[in-house]
């Protein structure tokens, strides 16, 4: 009788020991669970960061980019000269206006000539 007493003290001890064993590993997982999570978002965190520093970069070039059209848009625009630009294509919507003309005198005078053939 007390062998087994003794027996069954023993088993509890061991039972309350492993269960305190047990609580500690459950603790430890849930902290590396956590842990785990943390880092899977600052991962998720970090590639968004970079995410938007590219874009600020390319925004960055497009900036630059931009800023050279205006520089060869301005130099351009002081080589031009307007009102000699501007003569330049009114004789041209001249010469233009004519050949409609001579063209239209040559396809009545086709049109006239080809019943009589």
């Amino acid at each position: 009788l007390i062998k087994q007493s003794i027996k069954q003290w023993y088993q509890r001890r061991v039972a309350i020991t492993a269960g305190a064993a047990v609580r500690i590993m459950a603790k430890d997982l849930v902290r590396t669970r956590r842990s785990i999570k943390k880092f899977i978002m600052m991962k998720a965190n970090i590639q968004a960061i970079s995410l938007k520093i590219t874009t600020i970069k390319s925004q960055g070039a497009m900036a630059n980019a931009m800023k050279g059209v205006t520089k060869a848009m301005t130099s351009m625009n002081k080589q031009m000269n307007m009102p000699q630009l501007q003569k330049i294509m009114m004789e041209f919507e001249k010469e233009a206006d004519i050949m409609d003309m001579k063209k239209e005198k040559s396809t009545d005078c086709d049109s006239a000539l080809i019943p009589l053939l």
